[in-house]
């Protein structure tokens, strides 16, 4: 079985709209996929991309993705990699999937000239915590806010 994680192109978005979809579920969260081609494509193209999606395929499936972004820390006065998501499709984990993407997440900051890489995950997720830990990550107990701008 060869699994090649390799940059997402335009024609990949539906398959990775569905993923994104599968993982709003997973956690409990809402999604839309309404626009998000459209959106998706914009943020991924020109001089320097806003987003990254990097994706794992078998056998012309895509079973896993991997978005990441550039963010500014005023703390660090420094750029650092935003891990927006990382989510495999529930039948492949245990096969280093996940992993890989994340190697791929590590030589992109490298790339990036970034010397860090920030994410959260929900505090249930017993499963994505041991799985970071096991990569050597650590947690900062800290709570995500957002607010809706009308």
């Amino acid at each position: 079985m060869e699994i090649e994680i390799r940059l997402a192109k335009p024609e990949d978005l539906a398959s990775i709209i569905a993923l994104m979809e599968e993982h709003a579920r997973y956690e409990h969260a809402k999604f839309s996929a309404e626009g998000l081609v459209l959106k998706l494509e914009r943020a991924m193209n020109g001089k320097r991309p806003r987003l990254s999606i990097y994706v794992a395929e078998i056998q012309q499936q895509i079973v896993a993705y991997c978005a990441v972004t550039l963010e500014f820390s005023t703390w660090q006065a420094s750029e650092y990699l935003h891990l927006d998501c990382l989510y495999t499709v529930s039948e492949w984990r245990g096969y280093r999937i996940g992993a890989n993407m994340f190697a791929r997440a590590v030589s992109f900051a490298r790339e990036m000239n970034v010397s860090e890489i920030q994410w959260q995950t929900p505090d249930w997720n017993e499963d994505a915590i041991r799985f970071y830990q096991r990569l050597g990550a650590r947690n900062s107990a800290k709570r995500r806010f957002s607010y809706r701008v009308a």
